[in-house]
């Protein structure tokens, strides 16, 4: 019987030290996006522009995009890699332009080598800012798209 117990306890006692997979993978992705990224294209209303001058940095749950220089926003950013297309919510705690502190963009994003996309809802389209893209896309949309490759400014 009291084999039985200690078995018992052991087993539950390695099944709680297991690491949780979703964790685990939610660890990695976070990892992938650590970094400079620096703008190639940004596209709005399906018209296709050119993102150079910006700059989004990840650094430990923070983020700061820049324009040619300007800090135009800060804030925390937390990923979720739960769902087929990865989410992410990027919370403005300083930005150049008041309508932007404050609000919470909803996005997308995917890594694909040295090459991030991100779509998010346009906070000047969407003052909610709660319309989150369902594709990378912005036809008939209030969506931002921006692609990004990874290096140093």
């Amino acid at each position: 019987m009291k084999t039985h117990l200690l078995t018992l306890f052991l087993t539950g006692m390695l099944i709680a030290a297991a690491p949780d997979p979703k964790e685990d993978e939610a660890a990695k992705e976070s990892a992938k996006l650590q970094g400079t990224w620096q703008g190639v294209t940004l596209e709005t209303e399906g018209q296709q522009g050119n993102a150079s001058g910006a700059i989004l940095t990840f650094e430990k749950g923070n983020f700061t995009f820049q324009r040619f220089g300007k800090v135009i926003m800060k804030g925390k950013f937390t990923i979720d890699v739960s769902k087929d297309l990865r989410t992410i919510d990027m919370v403005v705690t300083e930005a150049d332009a008041v309508q932007h502190k404050d609000k919470t963009l909803v996005g997308i994003y995917q890594i694909e080598k040295d090459t991030l996309k991100w779509c998010l809802s346009n906070p000047l389209a969407d003052p909610a800012a709660k319309n989150r893209p369902k594709a990378f896309d912005t036809k008939d949309s209030a969506h931002v798209l921006l692609t990004f490759k990874k290096g140093k400014p």
